[in-house]
């Protein structure tokens, strides 16, 4: 029925159509099968090329990771050892606050790196932490030592950078490393340096860096084929396509520049396309996406080319017409596909362009963080072209041999040799031609070079080949260069400290501040029997024998805290079991704030000693003939005694013994009785002695008691008078009856001063030789006061001799003048130490101590040979006077005295003897004054002249100047001084004055301090004089000066003696003067009354009415001396009235007109007198 009702046309229009549709169904077909393909293929190529560049920025991250460790490991920072005695094991290494500069530049590192490390360690040569930074990763550490590490492992066999598999880190992340050895100049590795970059990390900058277009996913595996990170794949998938490809070993063929392969992984609903790079470190890439994304992305375009198609058959099948509009439509879009799709590549290539140049950016910072670098850590550096020979420099490396950088730029090889030391230039020409000869990949080398003032420096110099020619020879090589001075000085040091620690006789061994052992030498080893390994780490206690109790260490332990030291003997224990001991001495270690890093042991091995000691010691502390403490034992209970005193706050007293008559009953009867006497008495002193008291034998028949436990002294006297009676009780002995007695000495504790034990036994020994010159049978108690004295004035005898034995002492030269015709007769030699603390002393600061002491000959004997010197010095200089000196009566009362001074005078044959002057002192005893009479008779006949110093102050005056014939008296200042106002001096000096005339001795009088007194001398006929009226003392060089200058005042020349009427005139002046004094001190006393003062006593008034008028006869009331006298009782008066109205100013212009009335008065007596002359 159908066929009957189509038409050819409509048979060809079916046909057409169904044509047209089978065609349509088969371009369909085919369209989707070549598309699809044609498009894997595209993506295959785009993603394998974006893969490649991702691989490429992996391997120049991990390239540059390794660079900058290696730039690091090259810094001074690490050039230098690690210490292991700073390692403390419970922070996993060395503390925060230790070696800063490591430190300091590992912190750095890890700030300025972007997407660098995590985690950066150094290591020792065996793996262990030595640090880790940050610090709080290196206190979380699970895994102190690393030496178990394959990359530890190959970096240190072949002492090159490696780069790990993945792994678990020391801190317990996944993670991988780049381990960096550093080596010396012996190419043995000295540390390693390693940085840890986290896995999550890598993942992160995978996940920025790749395209995740059409779903890719990312994944990235080590050389062991474990995994480093992947992106957008769950762990599932990974697994699964992990093994799928480990089956099928799809990347074992991977070879060339960053090889790729693509392969499609079936898996179940799920198939999947896989691009595999393989990286340069071996490490492999690959991006994942899924087979229906891929093709998905082109499902539209398939279905747009088969409705393309089929609509292009249905206008062939239709109209031509609308088949060219259809085409034409078609083309337009197309046109808009294809201009859609370039702006898609556009873009691509845009951000790849964005990403170059952030690439190229990146390593432009690299670049200057580097420059950075080099001058923050003061890094030479240098670029040397091996074609021309120039070498280029920086700023540091001229500064380190202290020139200017232009001042060597361009530095040539003639001038690089002449800085180089002569000894140094073969071995860093050796080393530069083995690296560049490819034998060693780094050229290293330490030199000195010549600084530009002269000196040298250690510098070490690094580098490498940087550019190759097309042979592969070197053409360019560049490094750095850093100074080492100071670390050379300290492997001096370090080498020297070494040897004395392997070398020491004693055990040595040394923990960390927690007290682990952190070394030991050999001796500790031979001593102990552990070895070093077995010692390490371990605390010393466990070399503890057990033998000392733990209170022992304690105290140990608190000692060694608060004085930074211990000594002592101590017990231990070897490895065998065996007990020794040992003398053991401990040091702490601090740090410049005090923090104790390390304690250092020395211990030696006295277990021998020890045992001697052990059989000796009964022998040592016990005396073998009585069998009492020796001195030994004394000693131990004497301290013993002390401290228990401190702490009881009781007196301890130590009594010497000393035996009377001993030694007589054993010279005469032989050591057998003697020996028995002294048993004998022993035993009765320790009988009659309390429990806790000691008694000991010194050696012979001397003896100590320790007694303990008084509150006063007076509580002893009962024992010490046992301790008599018992020393003297008869002993009976091979029918000989023996009898002594004993001298005790007896000191306290404790004293004034801090006294030691010793110190107490010879205070006692003092006062036992005290009580023997008392008349023994008796005990004596030491004085503590008189000690101090008697050692006060042996410091001072000591200080004195050591005086003169530096030459401190010195002359000074007092003038001695004829007052009226003002001639210099002589000069006093005035002796003079110049105390280098107290100055200039005068004589009676120390002449007192020597007085009667050997050391005052010696002292006499230098100021003898000094003003001979002088005084020889002044003859060649034309000065012609006599040089006076003192001396001693001890010395002058010696043997040799004459010969002695008749030898110092010979030494100066152009001196006469005659220009010197020996003066006595009259107040020194003469014990034989006959002896000293001849001397001074022998002396005289050498021609030498003598004087009595000081007299009417001394000994027997009228006695010495009989039998003594000094031709000379002087008389002494004190009566001169007060002769003004004292009637008393004024008398005593007239009697002087008198005596000299009778017994026809010259005088002169010292102690001329005023104008005034040279007046009253020369009035009483005493011409010649010295004192600080004339000139104090003066040293040598001001002499001949003085003598030029020397003028006497006018009134010295002016002045007549006075004869005997005139004289009583003075006497009664001198009355006057001195009641007027007793007035004004009266009046100013604060004990003032005026009932003491009786102004109708007046010695003057009664002068005046009998001797005065007889003596002045008429010139009394000419000169209006009674009415001047009347005048000055009356200002007296005035005086005392005022003070009773206690008006201060009123009593002080009283005052003021009281002494002009009364010098008014004397200057009209002495008128009077003068003009009575005739």
């Amino acid at each position: 029925m159908l066929k009957q009702t189509l038409s050819p046309l409509n048979k060809i229009k079916i046909v057409l159509v169904g044509g047209g549709l089978i065609a349509l169904l088969l371009l369909v077909a085919y369209l989707s099968v070549s598309l699809k393909g044609s498009n894997i293929s595209n993506w295959a190529q785009d993603a394998a090329h974006s893969a490649r560049q991702l691989a490429g920025w992996v391997d120049n991250e991990l390239d540059q990771a390794k660079s900058r460790l290696v730039y690091v490991s090259k810094l001074p920072q690490f050039s230098t050892a690690l210490d292991r005695k700073l390692v403390d094991l419970s922070v996993n290494g060395i503390p925060l606050a230790l070696d800063p500069k490591r430190r300091e530049v590992l912190d750095w590192t890890l700030k300025e790196s972007s997407y660098g490390f995590n985690v950066l360690f150094v290591l020792f040569p065996n793996g262990d932490h030595y640090l880790s930074h940050p610090f709080s990763v290196q206190k979380s550490l699970k895994t102190y030592n690393l030496s178990h590490r394959s990359y530890f492992q190959k970096a240190t066999l072949y002492k090159q950078p490696v780069l790990s598999n993945a792994f678990v880190g020391a801190d317990g992340i996944p993670a991988i490393a780049i381990d960096v050895p550093i080596t010396n100049e012996k190419e043995e590795i000295t540390s390693h340096l390693g940085g840890v970059l986290h896995l999550s990390m890598m993942s992160e900058l995978l996940s920025k860096q790749g395209r995740h277009a059409l779903d890719e996913r990312y994944f990235l595996l080590d050389r062991k084929g474990s995994e480093v990170v992947k992106t957008g794949l769950d762990t599932t998938q990974f697994l699964q396509l992990k093994a799928l490809m480990t089956g099928r070993g799809i990347w074992q063929s991977l070879e060339g520049d960053y090889p790729y392969l693509t392969d499609v992984i079936h898996q179940p609903g799920n198939d999947q396309l896989v691009i595999l790079v393989r990286l340069q470190s071996g490490w492999t890439l690959g991006v994942v996406s899924g087979l229906d994304v891929v093709s998905e992305q082109f499902s539209d375009d398939i279905r747009h080319t088969a409705f393309i198609a089929a609509f292009l058959i249905c206008l062939i099948i239709g109209a031509s017409i609308l088949l060219v509009q259809k085409i034409g439509t078609k083309w337009q879009l197309a046109e808009g596909e294809l201009k859609q799709v370039n702006d898609q590549l556009e873009l691509r290539v845009e951000r790849r362009t964005e990403q170059l140049v952030m690439r190229e950016r990146g390593i432009q910072d690299a670049k200057n963080r580097l420059q950075d670098i080099i001058e923050a850590t003061r890094v030479g550096t240098w670029e040397w072209n091996l074609q021309s020979g120039a070498c280029e420099i920086n700023q540091r490396w001229a500064e380190i041999t202290g020139y200017e950088h232009d001042e060597l730029f361009p530095l040539t090889i003639p001038t690089w040799e002449r800085l180089v030391h002569k000894d140094d230039l073969t071995h860093v020409q050796e080393k530069l031609n083995q690296h560049l000869k490819g034998e060693v990949e780094h050229f290293a080398c330490e030199i000195r070079m010549q600084h530009k003032e002269g000196h040298w420096v250690w510098v070490l110099i690094q580098g490498r080949a940087t550019e190759l020619d097309g042979l592969g020879k070197p053409v360019r090589m560049s490094g750095t260069c850093m100074e080492i001075s100071e670390r050379k000085k300290a492997e001096a040091a370090l080498k020297m400290a070494a040897s004395v620690f392997s070398h020491a006789r004693e055990g040595i061994l040394i923990t960390n501040s927690k007290g682990l052992i952190v070394d030991v030498n050999d001796t500790f080893t031979l001593l102990t029997g552990y070895s070093k390994d077995e010692s390490l780490g371990r605390n010393p206690s466990f070399l503890k024998s057990g033998l000392q109790s733990d209170s022992f260490y304690k105290q140990m332990w608190e000692e060694l805290e608060i004085n930074g030291h211990w000594s002592g003997e101590v017990w231990n224990r070897k490895k065998s079991g065996e007990f020794f001991a040992e003398l053991l001495t401990i040091s702490a270690v601090k740090e410049k704030d005090g923090q104790i890093n390390n304690y250092v042991a020395l211990f030696s091995d006295i277990t021998r000693s020890k045992m001697n000691e052990q059989r000796l010691e009964h022998v040592a502390h016990y005396d073998p003939l009585t069998n009492l403490p020796n001195r030994v034992l004394l000693a131990d209970r004497l301290n013993q005694a002390l401290l228990l005193a401190k702490r009881k706050k009781e007196l301890v007293l130590v009594a010497y013994i000393d035996l009377d008559g001993f030694k007589q009953i054993n010279d005469n009867y032989g050591h057998d009785q003697g020996d028995y006497l002294l048993i004998e008495i022993a035993r009765k002193m320790k009988s009659c002695l309390r429990g806790s008291d000691t008694i000991a034998r010194l050696g012979g028949d001397e003896f100590v008691a320790v007694l303990t436990g008084f509150q006063k002294i007076n509580d002893s006297i009962t024992l010490l008078e046992r301790l008599l009676k018992a020393a003297s009780l008869p002993v009976l002995h091979k029918q000989r009856q023996f009898k002594v007695s004993a001298s005790i000495g007896v000191t306290s504790y404790p004293q004034l001063d801090e006294v030691a034990e010793d110190q107490l036994l010879r205070q006692a020994d003092q006062a036992m030789y005290q009580a023997k010159i008392e008349g023994k049978n008796r005990y004596h108690f030491f004085s503590p006061e008189k000690d101090r004295a008697a050692k006060g004035f042996n410091e001072s005898l000591k200080s004195i001799k050591k005086a003169l034995g530096r030459n401190e002492f010195v002359l000074y030269y007092q003038p001695k003048v004829n007052m009226k015709t003002g001639s210099v007769i002589g000069f006093e030699a005035l002796i003079r130490w110049s105390h280098p603390e107290r100055g200039l002393l005068a004589p009676a600061q120390f002449l007192p101590i020597v007085e009667g002491h050997s050391l005052s000959i010696e002292l006499g004997d230098w100021v003898l040979a000094t003003a001979l010197c002088q005084l020889n010095a002044w003859n060649k200089a034309g000065l012609d006077f006599t040089l006076s000196i003192n001396v001693s009566s001890l010395e002058i009362q010696q043997a040799d005295f004459v010969d002695k001074l008749g030898q110092s005078l010979s030494k100066y044959p152009d001196l006469k003897p005659s220009a010197l002057s020996i003066e006595i002192l009259e107040t020194s005893a003469l014990e034989d004054v006959d002896q000293v009479s001849s001397t001074i008779i022998a002396c005289q006949n050498l021609g030498i002249s003598f004087s009595l110093d000081d007299f009417g102050t001394g000994y027997s005056s009228l006695t010495y100047l009989k039998r003594l014939p000094a031709a000379e008296l002087k008389i002494d200042q004190s009566f001169v001084r007060d002769m003004l106002d004292d009637p008393d001096d004024l008398a005593i000096l007239q009697g002087v004055l008198s005596l000299s005339r009778a017994f026809r001795r010259e005088v002169i009088a010292e102690g001329v301090e005023t104008e005034e007194h040279g007046v009253m001398l020369l009035q009483l006929g005493c011409e010649n004089g010295q004192g600080y009226g004339i000139a104090k003392p003066m040293p040598a060089y001001e002499v001949e000066g003085w003598v030029k200058a020397w003028n006497p005042p006018s009134s010295w020349v002016k002045t007549v003696c006075l004869g005997s009427k005139q004289t009583s005139v003075l006497n009664a002046v001198v009355e006057l003067k001195a009641w007027m004094k007793t007035i004004i001190e009266t009046v100013q006393s604060s004990e003032f009354s005026v009932e003491k003062i009786e102004l109708s006593y007046c010695y003057l008034g009664r002068w005046i009415e009998n001797e005065g008028a007889s003596v002045l006869a008429t010139d009394i009331d000419k000169y209006g001396v009674v009415e001047q006298h009347k005048q000055l009782h009356e200002a007296a008066e005035a005086l005392f009235a005022a003070y009773q109205l206690d008006q201060s100013n009123i009593v002080q212009n009283e005052i003021t007109a009281f002494v002009s009335k009364g010098e008014q008065l004397a200057s009209s007596l002495m008128a009077a007198a003068l003009a009575n002359s005739g």
